[in-house]
């Protein structure tokens, strides 16, 4: 699958789990959209992006942790998130069914390794943008704020990977108004219900 690459690059998925997007209330949503536009595959369902995220972070494991994991260790994580995930949900079992509770967990468990790896492990690192998710704003922050705080922290960095040409095609339809991210998700039915902060 061309989305595990050999290089690894601070992409729109890392930044959302290291905080710069608006995480809606479907966190497999958003990275849904990250994904899409970071990859050259459009996940489908909650199981694609777990399944994604998963071949990524295990693929990178010993990159993006500094802790050492095992098989084992994995499957131990991501049965304690499954755990927290159904006791969160004991008022409404019926929400999820037990394969939708093992994807969450597994996705949860690859937020946490991608929201804990650090940036000067990353050979090429991309900026935030808008048109992937909202940015993610403090109380007291404007747009202008956070947009000073990208460009301090990413300095010209942009937000696709000149060398993939996927990635620098969407980005320039994405400018140029050719494609539109959120006329895409309304199309396939997705909603966002961003949490208040």
């Amino acid at each position: 699958m061309e989305y595990l690459k050999s290089k690894l690059v601070l992409n729109h998925t890392h930044l959302l789990a290291k905080g710069w997007y608006k995480k809606s209330v479907n966190l497999w949503e958003d990275y849904r959209r990250t994904i899409t536009c970071d990859g050259h595959y459009t996940p489908t369902t909650r199981s694609d992006v777990a399944h994604i995220l998963f071949s990524y972070v295990s693929e990178n494991i010993d990159r993006l942790s500094s802790r050492k994991y095992t098989p084992i260790d994995i499957m131990l994580e991501i049965k304690k998130k499954m755990l927290d995930i159904m006791n969160w949900d004991k008022r409404d079992l019926s929400r999820l069914s037990p394969a939708d509770y093992y994807d969450e967990a597994v996705i949860f468990f690859c937020h946490y390794i991608l929201e804990f790896s650090h940036k000067e492990k990353f050979d090429v690192v991309l900026s935030p943008n808008p048109k992937v998710l909202p940015l993610s704003l403090n109380k007291d922050e404007t747009i202008e704020d956070v947009q000073e705080k990208i460009k301090k922290t990413f300095g010209n960095a942009k937000p696709f990977d000149e060398n993939d040409k996927y990635s620098k095609g969407m980005f320039e339809d994405l400018d140029s108004g050719h494609y539109n991210l959120d006329n895409w998700i309304k199309n396939n039915k997705l909603t966002y219900n961003y949490t208040e902060d």
